[in-house]
């Protein structure tokens, strides 16, 4: 062995690295967390955290916590070193279904990140997560702000998280029950168990309540504003319910040039994990009663409620084969002349094909906010 070789301090590879966090961030988190649930943010808030639980940089430069105490081996939150690339290596083949996840724990929350970067903005994450403290840790150490806001990151409390998961899929009735687990290899066969039970017996739950309260919508008649027209103020309603952002922002650019008009206008998107459900659009609607409907590369029998006025459909991508509406009372509006040229096409001399060039710009003929 070389002298230079037989001076090194392995010990010293054990070592930590300090990492301050910014208190910040934990204020952020706690303010979205008590937007939905302010007991449980509360509890968070007051929370203390040991006094060996040290704030530190993991091998892969991931802000992590150090866990051990005084004289005791190393010991990392979440039992690695190296969370951020753990959390690549775990869940790079888990991102293909299209459906809400449940973590049966927070490990060193560099899998939620990694979730919350990876999955399209429509899908929530649920963290199951049975210790107070390694919640409270994790929210000193990320920004997880924007995503609590818009539903996409659920904490439930670990004393109540049947109770939890019941309250906030009937106050947010768009909010789908997470049915794809995750992370199973990180906690025992029994807890994993116990979370889809709970799962699936609070889904089944709600999609019975869900389901009496749309036959409820169905059976009482909307209020007829379509019956009376107003040439000045036409009531509008945008539906683009397929989970494509692009199609997003073409809805809420139609929303904005309505309302700049002084219509009345309602917007329906699946843009966020508290729009996917179809029973809060349905809600929507059946309010609304519009005059005009207009759906984004989609038809209106996409919702169960029966929907007054006029009905279009814009067409803002090239259409692959022929388009035959469900009713003949549904206008296809071509968002660029080679649509409408498409749709003429290969549409039956029926269907009504309306040029309505609104989203292009006048030097190209693709739909600006589309993308495509």
């Amino acid at each position: 062995m070389s002298q230079g070789a037989s001076q090194i301090n392995l010990s010293e590879l054990d070592a930590p690295r300090t990492h301050q966090p910014d208190p910040r961030i934990l204020e952020r988190n706690i303010a979205a967390l008590a937007a939905e649930q302010p007991e449980f943010a509360r509890q968070l808030r007051e929370l203390r955290l040991p006094d060996h639980w040290q704030p530190a940089l993991a091998l892969d430069n991931t802000p992590t916590y150090r866990c051990e105490a005084p004289g005791h081996p190393p010991k990392w939150l979440g039992q690695t070193a190296v969370p951020a690339r753990r959390a690549a290596a775990t869940l790079t083949d888990a991102l293909t279904s299209a459906k809400n996840v449940a973590l049966p724990c927070l490990a060193a929350g560099a899998e939620l990140v990694y979730l919350l970067a990876q999955l399209p903005p429509h899908l929530a994450v649920f963290v199951f997560e049975d210790d107070p403290r390694v919640v409270a840790a994790v929210l000193w150490l990320h920004d997880f702000y924007a995503d609590i806001a818009r539903g996409r990151c659920q904490f439930l409390p670990a004393d109540r998280e049947r109770d939890a998961l019941h309250s906030l899929l009937q106050k947010h009735v768009g909010l789908v029950p997470p049915t794809n687990i995750l992370l199973k290899d990180l906690v025992s066969p029994e807890r994993c168990d116990a979370i889809r039970t709970t799962c699936e017996e609070v889904g089944n739950s709600v999609i019975s309540e869900r389901n009496t309260r749309l036959q409820q919508l169905l059976a009482q008649p909307a209020t007829d504003k379509a019956a009376a027209p107003n040439a000045e103020h036409v009531s509008l309603t945008v539906l683009a319910l397929r989970p494509e952002p692009a199609l997003h922002v073409h809805a809420s650019q139609l929303e904005q040039a309505a309302r700049q008009l002084g219509w009345p206008v309602t917007c329906c998107t699946t843009a966020t994990p508290y729009d996917v459900d179809g029973l809060v659009h349905c809600e929507a609607l059946h309010a609304a009663a519009p005059q005009l409907t207009i759906c984004i590369d989609h038809y209106a029998n996409v919702v169960p409620i029966l929907l007054p006025g006029i009905k279009c459909t814009w067409v803002v991508r090239e259409p692959d084969g022929p388009m035959q509406p469900p009713d003949s009372d549904i206008s296809l509006l071509a968002a660029s002349p080679h649509i409408a040229t498409d749709l003429r096409n290969n549409c039956a001399d029926a269907v009504q094909v309306i040029d309505w060039h609104w989203g292009c710009s006048a030097t190209t003929d693709t739909p600006v906010a589309a993308g495509c």
